[in-house]
């Protein structure tokens, strides 16, 4: 797999899949931390987001802030006092993520989005420009090329996508993240690497959030009317993978620039990266696990590698169902 060219060969294997998922445990080492910086590496910026480490919501707009490549300052909210958003902005709104971009609270991810998306759009541009210079293609079919841009990477369709996003994906990702106490306990783990949170603190976010989580977990099953929540989140990949995916390397339709909804898609599934969830039902998934790598590469190209060796991720998606019309699709990509 060539991302840097826009190119994907992938060339089967024999074998069956060799997956290590006890050694899988990314944690929180592959994640910004409490003040941690965006994916440009740079220490002074514009935007500041108050977040939980493993909040999809946060998530899902961190992945649009490192794909376009904009500053930020990641901020750790402690779930159980909101001290930080008492502290920093006075107010009594104490739902994550809440972003200060260019002076101006921005509240709820929809919003931080469009915010981002409005205020940021040179960086986008200049994402899209990127992508679109690095084509494998010749000066003279590129010259016939329109370039991927703003209403390629915002359509109708996305806004349909965000809305799946948000009110069926990361709704189901609580009751599976929090399947057992246990689970839930392992979940709030990244709190030991936040600098800020005392001793006692990441004690009681541990156990007194992690039974409050899984304890909400249980609210929303039953809200949701869910039996079985792997199974619920089986069937909301199976709607990503037909109708979202469609046998395409991205919901864009092109190969070299995912749009909107698949940088939405990913940061929410992205919030459970390490987790028993991600290794039980993500990973085995062949067609979702290489959609993912492949955002991986072009959102966080700066993040440790997942835990793989070349030879262990072609086992991974070796027999690979729809290897085939894969291939027939990446015979008529579109760029």
């Amino acid at each position: 797999m060539n991302v840097f060219n826009c190119t994907v060969k992938i060339i089967p294997r024999s074998g069956t899949a060799g997956i290590r998922f006890a050694q899988y445990q990314l944690g929180v080492l592959s994640r910004t931390l409490s003040t941690a910086v965006g994916s440009s590496g740079e220490k002074h910026s514009s935007i500041k987001l108050y977040q939980y480490q493993i909040c999809p919501f946060c998530n899902k707009v961190k992945a649009l802030l490192d794909y376009s490549r904009t500053p930020y300052e990641s901020i750790e909210v402690n779930p159980l006092t909101k001290s930080e958003l008492k502290k920093d902005l006075g107010v009594e709104y104490t739902k994550v993520p809440i972003a200060v971009i260019d002076g101006k609270q921005v509240n709820g991810s929809k919003e931080i989005i469009e915010e981002i998306i409005r205020t940021k759009k040179a960086n986008l541009e200049a994402r899209w420009a990127e992508e679109f210079e690095r084509l494998d293609v010749t000066v003279e079919a590129k010259s016939d090329i329109v370039p991927f841009d703003e209403f390629d990477f915002e359509t109708d369709e996305s806004a349909e996508w965000l809305e799946w996003a948000d009110d069926e994906l990361a709704a189901l990702l609580y009751p599976n993240l929090c399947r057992t106490f246990s689970d839930s306990y392992k979940a709030f783990s990244y709190v030991d690497e936040v600098p800020h949170f005392s001793a006692m603190q990441r004690i009681s976010i541990k156990t007194v959030g992690g039974f409050a989580m899984w304890m909400a977990a249980s609210k929303v099953k039953k809200r949701m009317n869910i039996q079985d929540e792997r199974e619920a989140l089986e069937y909301a990949l199976n709607v990503w993978e037909g109708s979202g995916l469609n046998e395409r390397r991205f919901n864009s339709g092109w190969n070299c620039s995912p749009n909107l909804s698949d940088i939405v898609v990913y940061g929410v599934l992205r919030s459970v990266e390490g987790m028993n969830v991600f290794d039980e039902v993500i990973v085995p998934r062949k067609r979702i696990f290489r959609w993912y790598k492949d955002m991986r590469s072009f959102v966080d190209p700066n993040q440790k590698p997942l835990p793989f060796t070349a030879e262990e991720i072609d086992d991974i998606l070796d027999d690979f169902d729809d290897e085939e019309a894969y291939m027939e699709m990446e015979n008529r990509k579109r760029f």
